[in-house]
């Protein structure tokens, strides 16, 4: 099975010390091909390239910490639940900015997302065509590695995106954490839509890891969660949870 993704998040998705993929996203993909039968092959595209990889049939599946929405439901279909995080918002390490409590303080900022990330949509929605923020200050870039680097340098103030990489640059020093919580997010794996073969599969896979608490302990070596901090999401059929304004 070819399964895309995009290898610039760690704890989710990340090249090692020998430029091999890991992470927890990467480990899951891999339980779930044990229960197929059937040999995993990734292949690592930009993150907004992920929809179209799937639907020119590059790929069989996406897995990415890929947010389950109403917009993306209209092109893929959606495995259930199988991680449920957070957001958060990124300065420069050191910076004077406070604690950012609610989405429309980010309007005075210049902001920096993951193209085609859930946080691109929900800021454009909240504060872009409010007219609370310029277009020019929500800034896109092809991967979140960039966005930070960009942080650092002082081109923008903000960065958005999930909590637990968002906590791997504030452990590397790199970045401040001065906010989260605003909304959760519910990943699920896509494939093509109407392709239900595969996706009951893949649901029944779930399923089977979750009962065997697989998922449970790959969230501990990958995300470093203890027990009592994973949200186990029902995985009889996809949840949903969008951001709020």
């Amino acid at each position: 099975m070819v399964v895309a993704t995009s290898a610039d998040y760690r704890p989710f998705r990340f090249y090692d010390d020998n430029f091999l993929l890991d992470g927890f996203d990467i480990a899951l993909m891999r339980e779930i091909g044990k229960q197929l039968g059937v040999t995993i092959e990734f292949k690592d595209f930009a993150f907004d390239g992920l929809p179209g990889a799937l639907m020119l049939g590059q790929a069989d599946a996406v897995i990415s910490a890929l947010t389950i929405t109403p917009e993306r439901r209209e092109a893929v279909d959606f495995s259930a639940t199988y991680y449920v995080g957070e957001d958060a918002v990124l300065a420069k390490a050191g910076s004077a900015i406070p604690n950012l409590t609610a989405v429309g303080q980010l309007a005075n900022y210049i902001i920096g997302v993951e193209r085609g990330s859930v946080y691109e949509s929900w800021i454009t929605t909240a504060l872009v065509t409010t007219g609370k923020m310029p277009a020019e200050n929500l800034r896109a870039y092809g991967k979140v590695e960039q966005a930070v680097g960009d942080l650092e340098q002082g081109r923008v103030e903000l960065v958005v995106l999930d909590l637990l990489p968002a906590q791997e640059y504030v452990q590397a020093g790199r970045a401040k954490l001065v906010g989260r919580g605003a909304n959760r997010q519910q990943f699920g794996i896509a494939v093509r839509k109407g392709d239900s073969d595969l996706l009951a599969q893949i649901n029944n896979a779930l399923t089977v890891l979750q009962n065997k608490n697989v998922i449970a302990e790959l969230s501990q070596q990958y995300l470093k969660l203890q027990p009592d901090e994973i949200i186990t999401p029902p995985l009889n059929q996809p949840q949903h949870q969008y951001p709020q304004q």
